[in-house]
């Protein structure tokens, strides 16, 4: 199983930070350039609410990956969980990896944190074992995956300081 976990501290407020990473066609499609589309499947497109389902797809690493999420366990402007099977691609090969996460919004003495909680689970055979040793041990997922993430949270960080800072010069 692989387990990674990122956060990283933002000059900004719990409410603005919800409003931003409410939007998954905008804001998350261009949090990192190795997204290749992001489409809210749900009609409305927001609020972000349980039951919401978007497609993705992107490179992590080695691999290209392509899902449909649902998220679950949402309180606004402080969490949710997403869960999906994702498909992915190895030299033309798919195979597919239960996965999902966990986005918080902690308030903080001076601001708030950001943090992601992200898990894979192969599957519970040989196949899904041999997969599994090669992500981790040559392929190196684990640390796509975090840097993948990160880079999603540094646009953030980015994006939220900026208007914090706009609007403070307002």
């Amino acid at each position: 199983m692989i387990n990674v976990t990122n956060v990283i501290q933002v000059n900004s407020s719990r409410k603005q930070a919800w409003e931003l990473i409410s939007d998954f066609e905008g804001v998350w499609e261009n949090s990192n350039p190795a997204h290749q589309g992001t489409k809210v499947l749900s009609q409305s497109k927001r609020p972000l609410r349980n039951g919401l389902k978007w497609w993705q797809r992107e490179e992590v690493g080695w691999v290209q990956g392509e899902f449909v999420a649902t998220l679950d366990n949402v309180i606004p402007e402080q969490q949710f969980t997403w869960s999906t099977t994702a498909t992915y691609q190895l030299l033309g090969v798919p195979f597919k990896v239960n996965e999902g996460g966990k986005f918080i919004i902690e308030e903080r003495e001076k601001g708030i944190v950001l943090k992601h909680e992200l898990w894979g689970k192969f599957e519970d055979s040989f196949w899904g074992k041999l997969l599994e040793w090669i992500a981790l041990n040559i392929l190196k997922e684990e640390t796509a995956i975090a840097e993948h993430n990160l880079t999603e949270l540094r646009y953030f960080k980015k994006v939220l300081e900026n208007k914090t800072k706009n609007d403070q010069n307002s």
